[in-house]
């Protein structure tokens, strides 16, 4: 069974190598350490729109849902953003709820998934149609971003 395990970035940097695959979800133009397949998502840690903030979207929701797909039955998954707590954690969660991943706590993590970012993990929902109103609420958004650019 596939297993997936979220921890700071400082973490992931020592110990990605240790694992088949890295998702990296950090603020625009940062960038990690990481060595082996990765797949950085820029995004910032907000739950809510505000004024140059970059949210999670469906593309990058769509861009984590198929790393799945590229992974075999026993891949070890490793999911980091910079506190290891939120969006890392959403993502996790989400693999473990909704992809039966099996959820690892790692000894240097911060050891609980109770305080992930619900826009990240409702946007995967959205990207992957579990949640239709999510997926709605997201292109309204979208729509209200886009309001004042034309």
């Amino acid at each position: 069974m596939p297993s997936v395990t979220f921890v700071p970035q400082c973490v992931a940097e020592r110990v990605c190598g240790e694992y088949d695959f890295t998702i990296s979800l950090m603020p625009p133009g940062e960038s990690a350490a990481i060595t082996g397949d990765h797949l950085p998502i820029w995004c910032d840690d907000t739950e809510t729109p505000c004024a140059g903030l970059v949210m999670f979207d469906v593309e990058q929701a769509l861009a984590v849902i198929g790393v799945a797909s590229m992974l075999d039955e026993d891949s070890r998954l490793l999911v980091h953003c910079q506190a290891g707590m939120s969006r890392s954690a959403a993502v996790a969660k989400w693999f473990a709820d909704r992809m039966g991943y099996t959820l690892e706590m790692h000894p240097e993590g911060v050891g609980t998934a109770q305080h992930y970012n619900r826009h990240v993990y409702r946007t995967l929902d959205a990207a992957d149609g579990r949640d239709v109103a999510a997926y709605y609420a997201e292109l309204e958004r979208m729509d209200r971003a886009m309001e004042g650019w034309g």
